[in-house]
């Protein structure tokens, strides 16, 4: 029988990404970081956008440094740094998903929710999640959209102040 841990809606999008090889992407995502912001900083409930696929999307490699950050940080298995990223929504999201696991419902915070996400993936599954490869990233005003090699879904982020907050596509919720 399969594990809830391995099975459950909230495994991060890149669980779903077969495994990259070691190509020069993949190093360069352990070499390139943003600036972590506050696990508990005020983060707007912003819904999320829908794309920025369009003629005037601009490419912003700030939002694709976001979104490497995020998954550097959920390999090594820091979910209070990693919900630094996420909105608000999908700060509640992620709790609300840990908690309909067997044994979670007690969980409160997003940095506990997401720790518990990966807490028992293998080293190779949580290699997966650290050398996710950005396809591109490009941004449209206050909206970015992220592509991540063999995912599910692109990355959505929006402007919060003067830094970009992933605002869905990182939880498989099918």
């Amino acid at each position: 029988m399969r594990s809830p841990w391995l099975t459950a809606p909230v495994l991060v999008a890149a669980l779903a990404i077969a495994a990259c090889g070691g190509d020069d992407d993949s190093k360069k995502a352990r070499t390139t970081t943003a600036t972590a912001p506050a696990a508990t900083a005020t983060v707007p409930n912003t819904p999320a956008p829908t794309t920025t696929t369009s003629k005037d999307a601009k490419r912003d490699p700030a939002a694709g440094r976001v979104v490497r950050a995020f998954f550097n940080e959920m390999s090594e298995r820091d979910g209070a740094t990693a919900c630094g990223y996420l909105n608000r929504a999908l700060q509640q999201t992620a709790i609300q998903l840990i908690r309909k696991l067997p044994g979670n419902g007690s969980i409160r915070r997003c940095g506990a929710a997401l720790t518990m996400s990966v807490s028992r993936h293998t080293a190779a599954q949580l290699r997966t999640i650290r050398d996710v490869t950005i396809l591109s990233s490009t941004a449209e005003g206050a909206l970015a959209t992220v592509k991540v090699r063999r995912s599910v879904r692109d990355v959505l982020l929006t402007k919060s102040g003067n830094r970009w907050v992933i605002s869905s596509g990182v939880f498989n919720t099918r």
